[in-house]
C-alpha cells in the first residue's frame, strides 16, 4: 500500500478509493531523450497473452479432437478446454515497452519511433482490474478471448512503481512552436484507431469518444470501451474539443446575470 494514495478513503469521494496515478515515459529513439506524462486512472486494464497460457498444448489437443468430431457430426462428449493464463503474465504485458511508430519528436522536429513504458506512481486502496477480452485479429475481425485468469489473493505491485522523474536530465525540449498566447489544444483522437473502429461499423463520433476515453492507448482498449458505452445516450454526439469548449464556457461565466443586475439597480 502507498501512503500517498490519491484521495483514497476521503469521505464523500468513493472514486478516490480506486484512483491512482500512472506515469508514461516516452523515449525518442533518435535523440534518446524522454518526456513524462502523469495521468490519473481508476482502472488497471490488462491484456490476456494467450501465447503464455499454461495449458496451450491441452487446448490444441482438445481443438484437434473437436475438429474431428465436427467432421463426423459427433456431439461433444467432453467439457471444453479453455486457455488458462496466469495473472502474473497479464501484469507482465502491462510493464512491457510499447513501440510508437509515428512519434513527433520535439528534439528532432521529425516523426520517428519512440518507446513508451508505463508504470504506477501511486497505488489505490482498492485495485479495479479490467481484462481485455475483445481483440482484433489480422482480418480485422472482433473476437472474444475464451480464457480463464487465476488471480492470486496476495498481489505485490512494487516492481511496477515508477521512479521519480525529477532527477532525469535527458528530457525532450518543450515544444515551443506554438505561440505563447495560444490556448493549449485539447487531446485529439488517434486517426488510425478511429478508422479501425469505423471500419467495424461503429459511428465516427462514437469511435472518437472511445479513442479519447482510453487516451489513444490501443484499438483493443477502444473497442472494449465501445462495447461498454455504445448504449450511452451521448455515444454518437459530436466530440467537442476541450480547447474549443473552454472559451464558450468562460464566456458563459462572464455573461452578466440579468436578475443580479436588476437587484443592483
Amino acid at each position: 500500500a502507498d501512503a500517498a494514495r490519491l484521495g483514497a478513503g476521503e469521505e464523500g469521494d468513493p472514486q478516490g478509493l480506486f484512483s491512482f496515478r500512472m506515469l508514461d515515459k516516452v523515449t525518442c529513439k533518435a535523440s534518446e531523450l524522454s518526456k513524462y506524462i502523469d495521468r490519473v486512472e481508476n482502472t488497471l486494464s490488462l491484456s490476456i497473452p494467450l501465447e503464455r497460457a499454461t495449458n496451450a498444448a491441452s487446448v490444441a489437443e482438445y481443438r484437434e479432437r473437436e475438429e474431428k468430431r465436427q467432421k463426423v457430426a459427433e456431439r461433444a462428449a467432453e467439457e471444453p478446454v479453455k486457455y488458462n493464463v496466469a495473472f502474473e503474465d497479464c501484469l507482465a504485458t502491462f510493464a512491457e515497452p510499447e513501440t510508437i511508430p509515428d512519434f513527433l519528436s520535439s528534439a528532432t522536429k521529425a516523426k520517428g519511433e519512440a518507446v513508451k513504458v508505463t508504470k504506477m506512481r501511486t497505488f489505490p486502496k482498492y485495485l479495479w482490474v479490467h481484462m481485455r477480452r475483445y481483440v482484433i485479429d489480422e482480418n480485422w475481425t472482433v473476437n472474444k478471448l475464451d480464457a480463464t485468469v487465476d488471480v492470486p489473493e496476495d498481489l505485490d505491485l512494487e516492481r511496477f512503481r515508477a521512479q521519480d522523474p525529477s532527477g532525469d536530465a535527458n528530457l525532450l525540449p518543450a515544444d515551443d512552436d506554438a505561440p505563447a498566447s495560444a490556448p493549449a489544444a485539447g487531446p485529439e483522437p488517434n486517426s488510425e484507431i478511429v478508422a479501425q473502429l469505423v471500419g467495424m461499423g461503429f459511428s465516427e463520433n462514437g469511435s472518437k469518444r472511445a479513442a479519447l476515453a482510453v487516451q489513444n492507448s490501443s484499438a483493443e482498449a477502444s473497442m472494449e470501451w465501445v462495447f461498454q458505452h455504445m448504449n450511452d445516450p451521448d455515444f454518437n454526439d459530436p466530440v467537442v474539443a476541450a480547447a474549443a469548449a473552454a472559451p464558450q464556457a468562460q464566456a458563459a461565466q462572464d455573461e452578466a446575470n440579468p436578475e443580479s443586475v436588476a437587484m443592483l439597480m
